[in-house]
């Protein structure tokens, strides 16, 4: 009891101390695409971007946004000033912290690419220019998707499973979900793909298609929506109109996507280690199992981590 205490104590002191850490005034440009979009325990939001000057910044509830608001997921370019380094507390139980540089000014251009010259010699980040100046960001998305930034893996991957579902999102089986992403550069036909548990398969309809740096969403359901507004329009939900292989376990089980024989992907919790051992902890209610990172895939539970469900985002 008296290590569980102190591990709540250092957990408070932490999240304190990380949360006066930007004391003091930078300026460091940045621009590139969202290839990875975390939200924080302390009301912030972890943004890992490609470039022309990415990388890992955190925006907080008192960056300066301008029309567009916080970043809102993958595939959103962002623009703006950056402060000093900042640190977003993924989960608390166990401790895990990302950092990055705190977002201070932010603007975006929606979907489409910038035209971008960035700042040749110093800075942050390495840089090199662009053949023209940045304009004014735009609202207006690009009528065609973007594609995914250097930093992906290149291919279609599971990126959060929904298997512990709470009361508050609906009924379990019915409304489990998996989130699947497309890293590559090419629209992918998912026809005749297949979702499996740990018993059962099932197949993705025909005419599924998923385009590059785009997000579908996979359930038993076609009422998903209903618990889940937050769901951009333009992300695809696909209903099986049954439940995910036989209904996902909390306590154990796996997710695994392939085409034909072939793994595509798979990731494995609690007592269930078929996809990688160690296993990924026991799903918690109300919380999915997300990936860390669409740039790096090393086939363990180091790559996917506990937070607040975000579908199609």
């Amino acid at each position: 009891m008296f290590g569980a205490f102190m591990e709540g104590r250092f957990a408070v002191i932490l999240v304190a101390a990380l949360l006066i850490v930007p004391s003091l005034s930078y300026g460091f440009p940045f621009g590139g695409q969202t290839q990875v979009h975390h939200y924080c325990y302390n009301q912030a939001i972890y943004a890992l971007l490609s470039p022309p000057r990415g990388g890992p910044y955190i925006w907080t509830p008192s960056t300066k946004t301008y029309q567009f608001g916080p970043p809102r997921g993958v595939g959103q370019w962002l623009l703006g000033l950056t402060g000093p380094p900042y640190y977003c507390v993924v989960t608390r139980s166990p401790i895990f912290v990302k950092e990055g540089m705190s977002i201070m000014m932010m603007g975006s251009s929606g979907a489409a690419a910038p035209s971008y010259r960035a700042p040749t010699g110093g800075g942050l980040f390495p840089t090199s220019p662009s053949p023209s100046p940045s304009p004014t960001p735009s609202p207006s998305p690009s009528p065609t998707p973007p594609s995914p930034g250097p930093t992906t893996l290149g291919r279609v991957l599971i990126s959060e499973v929904f298997g512990a579902v709470d009361s508050a999102r609906g009924n379990d089986p019915q409304h489990e979900w998996v989130e699947i992403y497309n890293g590559s550069r090419d629209a992918v036909d998912l026809s005749g793909w297949t979702l499996a548990d740990a018993s059962s398969t099932d197949s993705i309809p025909q005419g599924v298609t998923l385009a590059p740096g785009k997000l579908l969403v996979i359930t038993a359901t076609s009422t998903l929506r209903t618990y889940w507004s937050s769901i951009p329009s333009d992300v695809r939900i696909v209903a099986l109109d049954t439940a995910i292989g036989n209904g996902l376990s909390p306590a154990g089980d796996r997710v695994t996507l392939l085409q034909g024989q072939t793994i595509i992907d798979t990731v494995s919790w609690g007592a269930n280690s078929q996809a990688f051992s160690p296993a990924a902890t026991v799903l918690q209610s109300g919380r999915s199992l997300a990936r860390t990172s669409f740039s790096t895939d090393t086939d363990t539970a180091q790559d996917w981590v506990h937070r607040t469900p975000n579908p199609g985002q």
